[in-house]
């Protein structure tokens, strides 16, 4: 797979990879709880530091946006304040993650790269009732040309 980035004129190659089994839980989780709620770009900024947090700390390390090898500190702007604010929402993400026991309801892929950063693609992952309603409308349709065709 390659990917075109028009600033800097080249090429990216990238494979699929794969996360660890912690980080594919993890990940399940962030997104299976907390995903769909976001709305505002602060919970989307909050929530891209928890795939961070879980894409980049070290094993062992418990998951916390202020502590370990990856932090979420004086890279972001705004008052302490604010900071704070993001931290806190980020950590909240990461407890949904932690303790969360549904279903996945997400198709999560890891693409690597040697030259550029990594990427995380997501699709949701279709209910059984999809399938369901897709065949019956499939077997609908098929009914309706039999008869045409009998007629005709």
């Amino acid at each position: 797979m390659s990917q075109r980035h028009s600033l800097a004129g080249t090429t990216a190659s990238y494979t699929v990879g794969s996360f660890s089994q912690p980080q594919t839980s993890l990940l399940q989780g962030l997104f299976s709880s907390s995903y769909a709620g976001l709305s505002s770009d602060f919970q989307k900024t909050a929530f891209q530091a928890a795939v961070w947090e879980i894409t980049h700390e070290q094993s062992g390390n418990a998951l916390d946006v202020t502590k370990g090898g990856f932090q979420l500190g004086s890279i972001v702007g705004g008052t302490a304040d604010q900071r704070s604010a993001l931290q806190r929402q980020a950590n909240d993400y990461l407890a949904l993650a932690g303790g969360y026991q549904g279903k996945s309801l997400y198709q999560i892929t890891k693409l690597q790269s040697a030259e550029f950063q990594d990427l995380v693609t997501v699709s949701a992952v279709p209910e059984p009732g999809t399938y369901a309603m897709l065949l019956a409308g499939l077997g609908a349709v098929g009914f309706v040309a039999r008869r045409r065709q009998r007629r005709g």
